[in-house]
C-alpha cells in the first residue's frame, strides 16, 4: 500500500489487470504501457485519488472510459492512446482539474466532445482526440483553454467551422486534418503559419493557402464590394 511508482511498461504483459491495484491508495505514478494487456479499464483505479499519471496506452483495452476516473483529483497526465477503447468521452472527466495532459488518441471514441472538458483550464500541455470517431463541432467553450500548446483533433468525423480555435493564443501545434470542417480560417499567427497537411482532407474548408481563406481578408474584400456598389 506505500507503493508510489509502479512502471510495469515494456514487459509482454498479458490478460487483465487485476481489481487489486486499487489497493495501492498512494500510488502517484502507474505505467502500463507497451503490453499486450486486454478487457476493461477497471474500475478501481478511481481509488488511487493521489494518482498523478496514468499511462495505460499501447495495449488492447477496451470497453468505456470509466466515469468514476472523474475522481481522480490529482490526476496530471492521462494518457490511454492506441487501445481499442469505446463510447463518448465521460464529461466527468472535468472534474481532473489538474489535468495538463490528455491523450486518448487511436480509439474508438464516439459522440462529440464534450463541452465540460473545456472546463479544465489546467489542460497546458497537449489535448489528443486523433485518430476516433468523434462528430459533432468544435464546442464554443475550447477558447478557455487559453494555456494549450498542442491540441490535435485529426482523423475523426468533427464538423461546422473553425471561429472556436480562435481564441487558443497559445497553441504551438494545431492538426485538424481529415475531419469535415467547412468555412474560412481564423485570421491569426498560428494558421497563417500552419502547414498545409495539418488542414488537409476537409473537402468544404476554404483552399488552404490563399490569403483569401482567411476571415478577415473575407471580411475586408466583402465591405470594398460593398463600398463600390454604393459609389456606383
Amino acid at each position: 500500500k506505500r507503493l508510489n511508482f509502479l512502471d510495469l511498461s515494456s514487459n509482454h504483459l498479458s490478460g487483465a489487470v487485476p481489481d487489486e491495484i486499487g489497493s495501492c491508495t498512494e500510488l502517484q505514478m502507474l505505467d502500463l504501457s507497451n503490453n499486450s494487456l486486454e478487457g476493461p479499464l477497471p474500475y478501481t483505479l478511481s481509488s488511487l485519488s493521489a494518482l498523478q499519471v496514468l499511462d495505460a496506452s499501447s495495449n488492447g483495452f477496451v470497453g468505456e472510459i470509466p466515469a468514476s476516473f472523474g475522481r481522480l483529483v490529482s490526476l496530471n497526465k492521462l494518457i490511454l492512446s492506441r487501445n481499442m477503447i469505446s463510447g463518448e468521452i465521460p464529461s466527468s472527466l472535468s472534474l481532473c482539474f489538474s489535468l495538463q495532459l490528455l491523450d486518448l488518441s487511436s480509439n474508438k471514441l464516439h459522440g462529440e466532445i464534450p463541452d465540460s472538458l473545456c472546463k479544465i483550464e489546467s489542460l497546458e500541455i497537449a489535448l489528443n482526440l486523433s485518430w476516433n470517431a468523434l462528430s459533432g463541432s468544435i464546442p464554443s467553450q475550447i477558447a478557455a483553454l487559453n494555456k494549450l500548446s498542442i491540441l490535435d483533433i485529426s482523423h475523426n468525423k468533427l464538423g461546422g467551422d473553425l471561429s472556436p480555435l480562435a481564441g487558443l493564443e497559445n497553441l504551438v501545434s494545431l492538426n485538424i486534418s481529415h475531419n469535415n470542417f467547412s468555412g474560412f480560417l481564423p485570421d491569426n499567427k498560428l494558421f497563417r503559419q500552419l502547414p498545409l497537411g495539418d488542414l488537409e482532407g476537409n473537402d468544404g474548408l476554404c483552399s488552404v493557402g490563399k490569403d483569401s481563406c482567411f476571415l478577415s481578408n473575407v471580411a475586408g474584400s466583402e465591405l470594398s464590394e460593398s463600398e463600390s456598389a454604393g459609389r456606383r
